[in-house]
């Protein structure tokens, strides 16, 4: 696949599957501070990739429920959306994110099959103005992303925080007094992982849970030993 608008490292990076390069250099012809790639999921959407030109992105980015993203209006009306100050812009007025994310840019990802799968975007938590032609460029990019671009890292990533977690295990136990409240923590610990985890693939995404159920079940032995 050509194509014009798309400079030959962006191109090179997305016809290799480096989907977190890709996204850097993607961001590097926008002004935004983030620019992601999320699935959409039975709950809302879980992060596949994101680029983060300040720091590492927080967590609460990564999963992100039903109705609470700019992504949903990308999904429901098949197009790109743009918005380059939130507070001033009407059609938003309701929308839970517009005071947190005041700027956004995205296109729909879509499958053979033509059904929305996911969403690349741009966005940040000030306002910013939409450079010319940035939704053509995007949307020529969104052509290289198939419904598995990124499946692989993703899943790393997922293990990664689930090794993280199982780290916190003395954090978990001594906020719990008993082997209900132990599960309760540690189920809010491991929502943001879990609904992370929903844009996986089934049997990968199964694999994950029986690890997190493990390491509850470890938790629980080590606190009420038998």
């Amino acid at each position: 696949m050509t194509n014009a608008l798309v400079p030959d490292r962006l191109r090179y990076l997305l016809q290799s599957l480096q989907i977190n390069e890709a996204l850097r250099e993607l961001n590097a012809t926008a002004g935004y501070r983030f620019t992601a790639v999320y699935r959409f999921t039975a709950s809302g959407a879980a992060n596949l990739a994101i680029f983060d030109r300040e720091s590492e992105a927080p967590e609460a980015l990564l999963a992100v429920p039903e109705g609470a993203s700019y992504c949903s209006i990308v999904r429901d009306s098949r197009n790109a959306f743009l918005i380059t100050r939130s507070m001033e812009d009407g059609r938003i007025v309701r929308h839970p994110a517009r005071e947190a994310v005041q700027s956004y840019c995205g296109v729909p990802l879509m499958g053979d099959d033509g059904v929305v799968f996911g969403s690349l975007c741009h966005f940040d938590f000030e306002p910013r103005d939409g450079a010319e032609g940035l939704t053509d460029l995007m949307a020529e990019v969104s052509r290289y992303l198939s419904p598995e671009s990124g499946m692989d890292a993703l899943a790393e990533t997922v293990a990664q925080r689930i090794t993280r977690l199982g780290q916190m295990t003395d954090v978990i136990r001594d906020a719990a007094r008993d082997p209900d409240e132990l599960r309760e923590t540690f189920d809010i610990y491991a929502q943001p992982v879990r609904l992370q985890a929903e844009a996986l693939r089934p049997p990968v995404r199964d694999a994950m849970e029986q690890r997190l159920s493990a390491l509850l079940e470890s938790i629980l032995a080590s606190a009420h030993p038998a």
